[in-house]
């Protein structure tokens, strides 16, 4: 799958779409090096010394992707500080927060069927990247740009209601 189907297949989504599909692209994965990368804790685990992991991708969805690199006003103005300096939308803090969210993930095994061995490095070039293992993703709790943590406001099982998946109206099957 080339980079570009990407944008034709979602020509008429939401960028939300649009950017989940980059993130788990292969191709997006070897470019910015963060396929393969490792959690701090796993890395020191293992060889005992701390590595961080790769921050190419984190630095480029918020550069390029999103939020770009001068906060703005709402008519599209830079905003500025009480000294007239622009104010940077994040900094080398949020970079090495959000890098910890880009780590474990791996291509799959190479498919016989369809590729055509020509790369060097034997893998799958058109299924999207997954999680290899909890281990070599960072499952610490991460500070989104205000400060909030990442997944709050999101409830979590003991937040809801005792017995909530009785409720009516919701889906059921009947396993045999």
């Amino acid at each position: 799958m080339y980079y570009y189907d990407i944008f034709v297949r979602h020509a008429f989504h939401n960028y939300g779409d649009i950017l989940r599909e980059v993130a788990f692209s292969i191709k997006m994965g070897q470019q910015l090096t963060f396929v393969g990368s490792k959690s701090v804790r796993t890395d020191f685990d293992k060889s005992g010394r701390v590595r961080f992991p790769d921050e190419n991708f984190a630095r480029e969805v918020m550069q390029l992707h999103t939020i770009g690199l001068v906060d703005l006003n709402i008519d599209g103005t830079p905003k500025r500080d009480r000294w007239g300096n622009k104010i940077s939308t994040y900094d080398t803090r949020d970079i090495l927060t959000f890098l910890r969210a880009w780590t474990g993930f791996v291509s799959n095994s190479w498919r016989g069927n369809h590729e055509n061995g020509k790369d060097s490095i034997k893998n799958d070039a058109l299924d999207p990247m997954f999680l290899s293992s909890i281990e070599n993703h960072d499952w610490f709790p991460k500070l989104d740009l205000y400060d909030g943590w990442i997944g709050d406001r999101y409830p979590l099982c003991y937040d809801l209601p005792s017995r909530a998946f009785l409720r009516s109206g919701k889906p059921s099957k009947c396993l045999y």
